[in-house]
């Protein structure tokens, strides 16, 4: 394939290495390879290489984007929620619509942060961080909230959605054991019990100061 010189030749190619590494991400997970995505998007690996070093990069460029879709979908919404009820549930129902955001999440810490650059690092951080502060804000004004109060939410709902989608999506192993263990407490419905979370997550911190 022809090298992309353009601006916009570059955004249509990094759009079809998203969208092939979203495609093997759905099939493999975390384990998808840069060859596999290069040749899903008719690329030579050395082309990869220009948008991401390592596979977990990529996996990183791969959940900025569904971040993206996630944000976006809480700026459209946001104005017509006028509770700290309302808000949690629109935050729910925004993950629950990506069912790749809440996996990819959860591997962030633990896997894809640990093999990038630092150009990297800084470039996911920052991003993160402007996206949080925007919506946050948002929430604030929607709420009539202190300054804070709704990034500080959006910090829980983090640290709930993947501690969550840990124990909802347990390793194969372990859930056969809760199957063949009839070990019913154990089972939990990802979509159900995040709601009930967010919610709590919002009675406690967005109060209306």
């Amino acid at each position: 394939m022809q090298r992309a010189r353009s601006e916009e030749a570059k955004t249509i190619r990094r759009v079809a290495i998203l969208d092939a590494a979203a495609l093997w991400f759905d099939e493999v997970g975390t384990d998808l390879t840069l060859e596999q995505v290069a040749n899903g998007a008719g690329l030579t690996r050395t082309t990869l290489y220009g948008y991401a070093a390592t596979r977990e990069e990529l996996l990183l460029l791969l959940t900025t984007r569904e971040l993206d879709g996630f944000f976006d979908a809480l700026a459209l919404g946001i104005r017509r929620r006028r509770s700290a009820n309302g808000v949690a549930r629109l935050v729910a129902e925004a993950v629950v619509e990506r069912p790749r955001l809440a996996p990819l999440l959860a591997s962030c810490s633990a896997v894809f942060e640990r093999n990038i650059s630092l150009d990297a690092a800084i470039t996911w951080k920052q991003h993160l961080h402007d996206r949080l502060l925007t919506t946050g804000t948002d929430i604030d004004s929607v709420l009539g909230l202190g300054e804070g109060s709704g990034a500080r939410f959006l910090l829980h709902v983090h640290a709930t959605v993947t501690g969550l989608h840990g124990v909802a999506y347990p390793p194969e192993v372990a859930a056969k054991a809760i199957t063949d263990a009839g070990l019913d407490a154990l089972r939990v419905d990802f979509a159900d019990e995040l709601v009930v979370s967010l919610s709590a997550l919002a009675g406690a911190l967005l109060i209306t100061s």
